[in-house]
């Protein structure tokens, strides 16, 4: 419920864990993630394919089905600009103006093809021009036949993986200067600006011998640096800290 109505304006689970699993996807697209999960995840479960390629296992994890099954959602918003197209999956990347070629046409092309799965869109091109693979096909002819004049290659510039930065933005996703101000300040309404919260603070701090003062949330981190040592009372008040924080989520 929002703040204005009495709420504590927390988002929604659903909405933070679409966020989250966009995310993931995103990281294992993007040639910046290097993070030790990242790394991981496509030396022993990519294994140099294509996140959109890979059939869900029966025996892999919760969390990993998950991220699995949010792949028609996250491609949708995973475009790339192509340059000279050596990043970019020909089969499986959202690359082109009408959408992934293996939903476009099939297991089958791909097959008569002669191309690899693992095929990248430097393999259909000569120069600054295509070269569509010589398959007798009408799904190729149409795609042929769409794809605009203007749609071209440019082999002097890398592959860019663009949209889902707009997509964030549009959704107010991107933590700016401003969101991060605006997130301290759910944290004060959280632990310590609504009725509850400021009733179990009083309640604490009279069992605790402690003054009430309504301090903002990184005032009271600051204010907490005394208590870091190993007296009784300062254990004491790192726990009522601690569990007082944990309750009010």
């Amino acid at each position: 419920m929002p703040k204005e109505k009495g709420g504590l304006g927390l988002r929604g689970l659903e909405i933070w864990n679409k966020a989250a699993m966009s995310k993931h996807l995103w990281s294992l697209c993007s040639d910046f993630a290097s993070s030790l999960w990242v790394s991981w995840t496509r030396c022993y479960l990519l294994r140099g394919r294509s996140i959109w390629e890979l059939k869900c296992p029966g025996d892999c994890s919760w969390s990993w089905r998950k991220i699995l099954g949010f792949r028609d959602i996250g491609r949708d918003k995973m475009k790339i600009r192509i340059g000279n197209g050596r990043r970019a999956s020909l089969w499986y990347d959202n690359w082109h103006p009408l959408g992934p070629l293996e939903k476009i046409l099939g297991e089958r092309i791909i097959r008569e093809s002669k191309l690899s799965r693992l095929a990248k869109v430097a393999d259909i091109m000569e120069g600054d021009t295509w070269r569509w693979p010589s398959v007798r096909s009408l799904a190729l002819s149409d795609l042929m036949r769409d794809t605009l004049n203007t749609f071209r290659p440019d082999s002097n510039r890398e592959d860019v993986l663009y949209a889902f930065i707009l997509w964030l933005a549009i959704q107010g996703g991107i933590y700016t200067h401003t969101k991060l101000l605006r997130f301290v300040e759910d944290l004060d309404h959280l632990f310590f600006a609504c009725p509850f919260s400021e009733r179990v603070w009083n309640a604490l701090h009279a069992k605790c011998n402690l003054p009430w003062v309504q301090w903002s949330w990184l005032e009271i981190l600051s204010w907490m640096e005394q208590f870091r040592g190993r007296s009784m009372s300062s254990i004491v008040i790192r726990l009522m800290f601690a569990a007082s924080e944990l309750g009010f989520i």
